[in-house]
Order: structure tokens, then sequence, then C-alpha cells
């Protein structure tokens, strides 16, 4: 059997409801035959969905964010044609060629997925986002809302709610 660490335990049990919820409701969509990107896309709102319910339990996380994705509204945007999967895949190639690129140029680390992630957000937006979708204002409120919810937390926790260890731990300076 596996020997996990404290920190390992932790951050399972933080991050498993997440992806659990995520991966039922991608499998739900991609069996009411939705291009696989959009299922992507629509699966990390539910994701970002049930981590931004995380502190209420694991349980109603899940039942939360599996309520949204079956929502009328929610599911209304599964439909429609494919989308240029060849415009997506060279705009995560540029992003993923930034990381070790800026990696190299900058004595910042930490800086190098925040810039990953701005050339695939230029590039997505200026070539596949659609101007008022209800697709992107759902992957954004999904994830705004967690990232509010979760920044609220942090700077008013409750004595017997511990936030989970940082997944990636940055060296400092002086160690």
């Amino acid at each position: 059997m596996y020997n996990l660490t404290e920190r390992q335990w932790l951050l399972l049990k933080y991050w498993l409801p997440a992806l659990l919820s995520g991966g039922i409701a991608w499998g739900l969509f991609v069996l009411a035959e939705t291009p696989l990107v959009r299922a992507s896309g629509l699966a990390l709102v539910i994701v970002g969905m049930t981590l931004a319910l995380r502190r209420m339990g694991a349980l109603l996380a899940i039942a939360g964010s599996l309520a949204l994705a079956l929502a009328p509204a929610f599911w209304s945007q599964t439909g429609g044609g494919e989308g240029s999967p060849a415009t997506i895949v060279i705009a995560i190639a540029a992003a993923v060629a930034a990381v070790p690129l800026s990696l190299a140029l900058l004595r910042r680390p930490y800086l190098a997925p925040g810039i990953g992630v701005v050339v695939f957000s230029v590039l997505f937006w200026s070539q596949i986002g659609t101007p008022r979708s209800i697709r992107l204002t759902s992957f954004v409120m999904g994830w705004l809302v967690f990232l509010l919810m979760d920044m609220l937390l942090l700077t008013n926790p409750r004595p017997d709610d511990a936030a989970p260890p940082p997944i990636l731990r940055l060296k400092s300076r002086d160690s």
C-alpha cells in the first residue's frame, strides 16, 4: 500500500472531490457527444465550482457542482458545432513553449506559469473566443468564484479549517 505523507494526504483530500466531479461531468458531456475541447472546458468549470464549495464538505461540494453540470442552462452549452482544434493546439503549444523560454530568460521562475497562462489566454480569446459566449462566461465565473472564496477564507480562516499546503513549494532565496 502507498505510504502518503501528511502533506500528500491533505492535497489528495482537498483535490479528490473536485477531480471526481470534474471527471463525472466530463464523462457525461462526452457521452452526450460534446466535442472534447468543449467537454474539457465545461468540466473545468465543474472542478472550479467544486473547489469553491469544498469548505462545505466533500459530499455537498460534489452534489452542488454536479447539480450545476446537469442544470438546463449549463447543459445547453454542450451542444453546437466543433471548435477549430488546430487553433487550440497552436495556443496550447505556444503557452507550453513560453514556460521554459521564460524560465530560461527570467530570473524569477514563479512568473513562468503566469506567462504561459497569459500567452494561452491572449491567443485563445483573440482567435477562438466568441464574444458574449456563455461557455467562456461560465468558465471564467466558475474559477473566479473559487478564487474569491479561497481568498476570503485565507484572509479570515476558521480555526478548524486549515488551507491545504501549496502544490508547488518554491525555494526562497534565504534557503
